[in-house]
């Protein structure tokens, strides 16, 4: 529990994750978790469904990056290639493994 218990409740109730020594998790994943792991959906299918749609995301944020170069008059080279999903050191775009998954819910 370390830190918590000096925390205000308001403050508490607003931290969008859970927070354990080790790991952390968004709240609305570990809500999904639950609801798909009840239905038998298991930690892999879940992985990978959440792996697509972080990718998806990044090709809506993509696109909307060039349609809003585009609309500020920038063509070309003119317009700063988008970072790509897995760059380390930029965009760093990553998914859950199903190892994190299974430990993070058991956790």
């Amino acid at each position: 529990m370390g830190f918590y218990i000096y925390l205000d409740i308001n403050l508490l109730i607003s931290i969008t994750a859970y927070i354990s020594a080790s790991e952390a998790i968004d709240k609305t994943m570990m809500s999904q978790m639950c609801n798909a792991f009840v239905t038998h959906f298991g930690p892999a299918p879940f992985a990978e469904m959440a792996s697509e749609l972080q990718h998806s995301h990044h090709t809506e944020l993509e696109l909307m990056y060039y349609d809003a170069a585009c609309s500020l008059g920038l063509y070309g080279f003119l317009i700063p290639s988008f970072l790509s999903f897995g760059n380390p050191l930029r965009y760093a775009g990553s998914s859950p493994s199903v190892h994190y998954l299974k430990a993070i819910f058991v956790d």
